[in-house]
């Protein structure tokens, strides 16, 4: 059976790809235009037929890569698939293929921009250093130093297995947790394999809400929401196992100068 041949489907198959493709548009995938690939069938086919279905998900996960599709966004389109198939979450096993196919093309040497790390959909260390670059010299500006105003969060999701699928669905999980708690304008960066940074406005905090005076501070609140955000997000794409459980943040204060603030990032990196 061929199962990249859209003739090679079952007759249900171009309305549950056509579902797919619906569900996963209006959730997951930023570019519609470009989601069809022969792969998309192959995978329906697979599935359906229970026909190596895991040797169909790494050849999406590789098709994807090859798009230049990060690793994120195609896992939470496997996920939309999955929904429209039985309502449920994709097992781990094509999760695990569809990672391995991702990162095989990616070691082949096709690879995204180098301000977005393709595994965790996340701004690079070298974006977040620019930005420590700006905050330092708003900190001149406005009197107030940069040491004082703003901290590093830096959250350690490692576990001992090295296996790079288990490194793409981990970074996948808390690049998606850490985008949704910050937001897409809070300087935030993947800085290793596990290893993730969040640089805090202090005084936005503050502004935001006082603790009360036996309660937890507006810092401590973040750091409790972040590890339970990503805890969540491992569960849901049943990724828990890949992730140290439970994650670690520690909050890393600014040195004096943004030069030392960069070789933090750097000595951060593993």
């Amino acid at each position: 059976m061929t199962h990249t041949h859209p003739r090679g489907a079952p007759a249900a198959g171009p309305a549950l790809r056509e579902m797919w493709r619906g569900r996963s548009a209006a959730t997951a995938w930023r570019r519609p235009s470009d989601w069809y690939h022969p792969a998309v069938d192959g995978l329906i086919a697979a599935v359906v037929a229970d026909d190596a279905p895991e040797a169909a998900s790494a050849r999406l996960g590789a098709a994807r890569s090859a798009a230049g599709v990060g690793i994120a966004e195609a896992i939470d389109d496997l996920g939309c698939f999955y929904r429209c198939v039985d309502g449920q979450e994709p097992p781990l096993g094509m999760i695990r293929a569809l990672c391995e196919g991702w990162a095989d093309e990616q070691a082949s040497g096709i690879a995204l921009g180098s301000c977005l790390d393709p595994t965790s959909g996340l701004p690079t260390r070298d974006y977040l250093a620019t930005r420590l670059v700006e905050t330092y010299a708003a900190g001149r500006r406005a009197g107030i130093p940069a040491q004082e105003s703003h901290v590093l969060l830096v959250l350690d999701a490692t576990t001992p297995d090295p296996a790079p699928w288990s490194q793409v669905a981990r970074s996948a999980a808390v690049g998606s947790a850490l985008r949704d708690e910050f937001g897409d304008g809070q300087p935030l960066a993947a800085c290793g394999p596990g290893v993730f940074v969040v640089l805090v406005d202090r005084v936005l905090l503050d502004d935001a809400g006082e603790a009360a005076a036996d309660g937890p501070s507006p810092l401590d609140r973040v750091v409790t929401s972040t590890l339970a955000h990503v805890a969540r997000q491992a569960m849901q794409l049943d990724v828990q196992d890949l992730v140290r459980h439970p994650p670690t943040m520690r909050v890393e204060l600014l040195p004096d100068s943004y030069e030392d603030a960069v070789q933090l990032l750097v000595n951060l990196t593993r």
